[in-house]
């Protein structure tokens, strides 16, 4: 059964790795936001701003720095290019897996429990949008966070500080990888008394905080501005959250999922008042059964791919009573007094990430991405629990283990569609076209749904039209500045303008400039393989 589960975890993974490698080189998008990352690190070389008031030239990312400090660190060395900036992400999310093996090694199990563990994980490639390998902070991100994670797990000295150093550096990539910092610090309290805490905070919040002041500072307040007060302004898509989070989560790790969650009910508070342990789990499994029942008559999940009547109650039933159960005994901790450091870093992880990810896919345009670390999460509880049930049930818990392992993968197996995902000749024949086109554009070239792309020509990567979306909302701190972006459309500021295929421009630029040459791509051709599919169509040329 180990050379069973070795052989198909290592197939799982040289899968992936084959179709990783397949697209790395691809000079152009195959997800329309590479481009705008690979820009942003560019600008970093050049010595300019990531965060300003939004102009013509340039509208800035709501995210950290932190990604693209990278890219821009090795462009300066390599040249920036979407290889690099994928080669990056697969160094991260690769560096994920190999977290995932050593916590559940670490923690007693066997290298198949592990290995098919850390699989399990690859196995949710498309499920999280097939972003792994990306030019995005998500692969670098997840993995920085399984590390911080595994390392505090870890009883060695310093571990604490590598921790928080690590915590820290995903907080640079994504700024709401500082809500992991709760149940760290409560893990290192628990563990080593408030020295180890202490050791913690000063590792992580303290550079943050530094980082944070030094970028506000030198950006005049507009960091924090577009990290946070822009978001804010953003709706939310409620369905997308309940039952739309429950219900992905399982279809994509749905064994993961059934022993996690059962897992939780049986961390049912010992005898209190009387009541036995059996009687809590009743309680929280009728509350979640209940819950589950009811969310059936809510309208549909917009944007969510529904599964059965049936799975849909299952799985909001499942994920609801371990909550419950979660609930009930934060509550009664303060009059037991009892708690394991490994389960509150863990499952106190778990939960953390379960809110910020149930928060960012019911955002407006939250997309499959936002499931990568809590995907990465469940596949590292998965390893150490099936670890920890072994070093304590013995042989009988092992072959268990390795079934379940096994299952998790076979359903991974069972829904592999990777060849849809591999970029062909006729995509490179479609951008070398675009590409040949701009050489007639003698002024700038606004380039909103593939920023790198003029950079071909011999232009610089401009704005992205997502980043435009992001401040133009009536609620939203930089609405005003709209006016004078339209206003340069109007100027005919561009040179050439880059419209989408299908999605056409607006913001006047219908008005103002026409169609110097329509591409008519055949089929797919240049259409991004992951996330909004909209592609260059027109070369747009200022009107007479």
């Amino acid at each position: 059964m180990d050379a069973l589960i070795v052989l198909l975890a290592t197939w799982m993974i040289a899968d992936v790795c084959y179709v990783w490698s397949l697209r790395l080189n691809y000079p152009y998008d195959l997800e329309w936001m590479e481009g705008g990352m690979l820009g942003n690190a560019w600008r970093l070389t050049q010595g300019l701003s990531l965060y300003e008031a939004p102009t013509l030239e340039f509208v800035p990312y709501i995210y950290p720095p932190g990604y693209p400090s990278v890219v821009g660190l090795f462009g300066g060395v390599f040249g920036i290019t979407p290889g690099l900036g994928r080669a990056v992400s697969i160094f991260g999310t690769l560096m994920a897996g190999v977290g995932i093996v050593y916590a559940s090694i670490r923690h007693g199990g066997t290298l198949a429990i592990g290995l098919g563990a850390a699989a399990c994980f690859m196995g949710c490639y498309t499920r999280s949008g097939a972003f792994y390998d990306l030019a995005r902070p998500d692969g670098l991100l997840v993995g920085l966070l399984i590390w911080s994670l595994v390392i505090a797990g870890d009883r060695r000295r310093g571990s604490d500080v590598l921790s928080g150093l690590l915590l820290c550096s995903a907080f640079l990539l994504k700024h709401n990888a500082a809500a992991l910092g709760v149940p760290l610090v409560l893990s290192f309290w628990l563990r080593g008394g408030t020295a180890s805490a202490g050791r913690f905070v000063l590792a992580s919040a303290a550079p943050a905080l530094a980082c944070t002041a030094a970028l506000q500072w030198v950006t005049g307040g507009h960091f924090l501005t577009y990290l946070l007060v822009v978001p804010g302004s953003h709706p939310i898509v409620g369905s997308r959250v309940m039952p739309g989070v429950p219900v992905e989560l399982a279809r994509a790790l749905p064994v993961a999922y059934a022993v996690l969650c059962f897992v939780a009910l049986r961390c049912a508070p010992a005898r209190v008042r009387g009541v036995p342990s059996w009687a809590w789990m009743g309680v929280c499994v009728l509350f979640g059964s209940g819950f589950g029942l009811w969310v059936r008559y809510w309208p549909p999940a917009k944007g969510v791919q529904m599964p059965s009547e049936g799975a849909v109650v299952l799985s909001v039933a499942c994920v609801v009573a371990a909550l419950a159960m979660v609930a009930l005994r934060g509550a009664l901790w303060p009059r037991q007094r009892s708690a394991d450091a490994d389960v509150v870093l863990f499952g106190g992880a778990g939960l953390v990430l379960l809110v910020l990810t149930a928060l960012m896919r019911g955002h407006h345009g939250g997309f499959l991405n936002v499931y990568i670390p809590m995907h990465a999460a469940m596949a590292l509880g998965f390893g150490v629990v099936l670890a920890r049930a072994v070093v304590r049930y013995g042989r009988g818990a092992e072959a268990i283990a390795l079934v379940l392992v096994g299952g998790q993968l076979v359903w991974h197996m069972s829904e592999r569609d990777l060849e849809r995902l591999i970029p062909t000749q006729a995509d490179r024949a479609a951008g070398d076209r675009v590409v040949e086109a701009l050489s007639v554009c003698t002024g700038p070239v606004w380039s909103p749904y593939a920023v790198w792309l003029p950079t071909y020509a011999g232009f610089e990567p401009g704005s992205h039209l997502i980043a435009l979306w992001d401040i133009n909302h009536k609620e939203g701190p930089y609405v005003s500045d709209m006016a004078a972006i339209r206003q340069g459309i109007a100027d005919q500021a561009y040179g050439c303008i880059l419209d989408g295929a299908r999605d056409r421009l607006r913001y006047g630029v219908q008005d103002h400039y026409g169609t110097y040459e329509s591409f008519g791509h055949a089929g797919s051709a240049l259409r991004p393989k992951t996330g909004w599919p909209v592609r260059p169509g027109f070369l747009l040329a200022p009107s007479e």
